[in-house]
């Protein structure tokens, strides 16, 4: 199956980086305007959920290598593909990577996500 590919564009903002902060259990001060790297689920998942599947994907998995820090402010672009599909145990498995870049076109962060996928047809538009 061919899977499409692409990027999306996110802002940092306090606002969202508070939110995130909050669901993990946290507090954020926003006096520092350091983002923490796990944030990247956030600023990744916009990217990843550009992909047209049916409901009941499932995140089974997702690691990063961080190369620099995050400030309120910035402009990150991630690109995505998928590197490999598998099956185990009948089940259909996806491995995606992204690559963030700031708005000066440094390198933020790799990752690799994998998603098992629903039993049924999967639906590429």
């Amino acid at each position: 199956m061919e899977w499409p590919s692409g990027s999306a564009e996110f802002t940092v903002t306090a606002e969202a980086v508070k939110s995130y902060v909050a669901a993990c259990g946290s507090a954020w001060s926003g006096t520092d305007e350091t983002v923490p790297t796990t944030f990247a689920s956030v600023y990744c998942y916009s990217a990843v959920a550009a992909m047209p599947v049916k409901a009941g994907v499932v995140l089974t998995g997702q690691s990063y290598e961080f190369h620099r820090r995050l400030t309120v402010g910035d402009r990150v672009t991630t690109q995505f593909s998928v590197i490999d599909e598998f099956e185990r145990k009948g089940r259909r498995f996806m491995v995606i990577r992204t690559q963030t870049a700031d708005q000066h076109g440094h390198l933020v962060c790799e990752g690799r996500i994998t998603r098992m996928l629903p039993i049924q047809q999967v639906e590429v538009q």
